[in-house]
């Protein structure tokens, strides 16, 4: 293949072209500029031959953005153990960085979660969508970041590559009454037993059945260690046929270590 730009010379710069474009994260418009020459499309031609990896589309329209993400790992890492996720446009690339999300029902938990990640551009990043489920149409809100450098070390914790970019628990998880918090928002549930007539017991359940029986094992065991939940598996008709339980003994102690509800909508849970 021909390595040479006749009519530009800075096109034939492999340095050059590496620089502007990986490390200072210009556009191709705007080192077209720089080089002189006609069109953006010289510079991508450039880049391909000196194989320099070429950003995706949704990349380029996020490269060198700014939506004030503060990558909070308590907060992050709680709703990554529920519904949030980490995507990437080419989960292979390290040129390509990750994006977080997460969606729910309840306006005032994404607004509660977009405030603490985003700050005064919260706004910004909340999405209201209407989506069909089981034929009915609902409200869905939603946040996402921008995609952003200080994901890449979660995604290759959360998504790692030798299990196939699917999502796992990462063993350095720290255990925090924050990350129990947002865990419980996301994915946790509590019910009331009745043992008699006059005594009601409240049970604390995490939809932890997406993960490994390992991955909840080993969750189970740093939470037991650090705080007196007692926490263990029940079996479960869905997902791996286990999820993780906090029994009618220690629900006191949970709701204690997580603290009072933050948002009205999920007030429900503090039984």
């Amino acid at each position: 293949m021909n390595n040479k730009s006749y009519k530009y010379p800075l096109l034939n710069d492999k340095e050059w072209l590496f620089k502007k474009y990986i490390e200072d994260e210009l556009s191709t418009v705007e080192m077209c500029k720089m080089a002189g020459a006609k069109t953006a499309n010289s510079v991508r031609q450039a880049l391909i031959r000196h194989s320099i990896p070429v950003r995706t589309i949704g990349d380029g329209l996020r490269v060198n953005k700014e939506d004030g993400f503060i990558a909070d790992k308590e907060v992050i890492d709680g709703c990554l153990l529920g519904d949030g996720f980490l995507c990437k446009w080419n989960k292979e690339s390290e040129k390509s960085f990750p994006y977080f999300a997460k969606r729910n029902k309840y306006y005032d938990h994404i607004k509660y979660v977009a405030e603490i990640l985003f700050k005064d551009k919260w706004q910004e990043r909340v999405k209201e969508n209407n989506e069909k489920f089981l034929d009915k149409k609902c409200v869905v809100f939603s946040l996402r970041s921008l995609s952003n450098k200080s994901l890449k070390t979660f995604y290759e914790r959360w998504y790692p590559e030798w299990n196939n970019y699917k999502k796992i628990i990462p063993q350095d998880i720290e255990i925090t009454p924050n990350l129990l918090l947002h865990w419980f928002l996301d994915d946790g549930s509590s019910y009331l037993r009745k043992r008699n007539s006059k005594t009601k017991q409240v049970v604390i359940t995490f939809c932890s059945e997406c993960f490994s029986k390992d991955d909840q094992e080993m969750i189970m065991d740093k939470v037991n260690s650090q705080f007196d939940l007692s926490m263990r598996l029940n079996k479960t008709n869905s997902g791996v046929g286990y999820r993780i339980v906090v029994p009618q003994s220690k629900a006191d102690n949970f709701y204690n270590i997580v603290g009072d509800c933050p948002v009205p909508s999920m007030e429900y849970k503090w039984k």
